[in-house]
């Protein structure tokens, strides 16, 4: 017998042609098992920044709301102090004094002003501060004319530093609006 013959009397193996196959077909599975792994890696990125784009867009929208409703609060609270100057009636004090417990309550927008770059913090804490003067001066011309200082109470609004304080707050929430 020859190596031909012992070759050739060797039975064939059955699964040869199958592992070839195999061979063939995980080949092409990992070819294409490559580019579906980087578009699920690029669709997960691409979610993330869409992700994080909606969440600024949403708390854009949130501190403008914040900016409207706050400059609303103090135009409430400037007409509760005209409504108790001309009246003496204490039922316009209430919108004066629900406007301070509000704006204590809501800080959506100072929060977000000063997260905003390296003038946030300074941008906010000037609003802060003029909102807290503005409410002192309302304050401070009603408790006049519930002591019976009606016209100094008056004249403290004819100095027109309440007008130029809303002013200056309006240039402020100017950008948020």
């Amino acid at each position: 017998m020859t190596a031909r013959s012992v070759l050739a009397a060797k039975p064939k193996d059955p699964h040869a042609k199958v592992n070839r196959k195999n061979l063939g077909d995980s080949i092409c599975s990992a070819l294409l098992i490559g580019p579906v792994i980087s578009l699920a890696q690029i669709s997960e990125v691409t979610y993330r920044r869409a992700d994080t784009t909606l969440t600024s867009g949403i708390n854009l929208t949130d501190a403008r709301i914040g900016a409207a409703k706050l400059l609303q609060l103090l135009i409430d609270a400037e007409t509760a102090q005209r409504g108790y100057l001309l009246t003496a009636n204490t039922a316009y004090v209430e919108p004066l004094r629900k406007a301070e417990r509000e704006f204590s309550e809501n800080r959506t927008f100072l929060e977000f002003i000063s997260s905003i770059g390296t003038t946030g913090p300074a941008d906010a804490e000037k609003i802060r501060t003029k909102v807290a003067a503005k409410f002192d001066e309302l304050n401070h011309s009603i408790k006049m004319a519930q002591v019976g200082n009606r016209t100094e109470a008056l004249a403290l609004v004819r100095t027109d530093a309440g007008r130029l304080l809303m002013d200056e707050l309006r240039v402020l929430f100017k950008p948020s609006l």
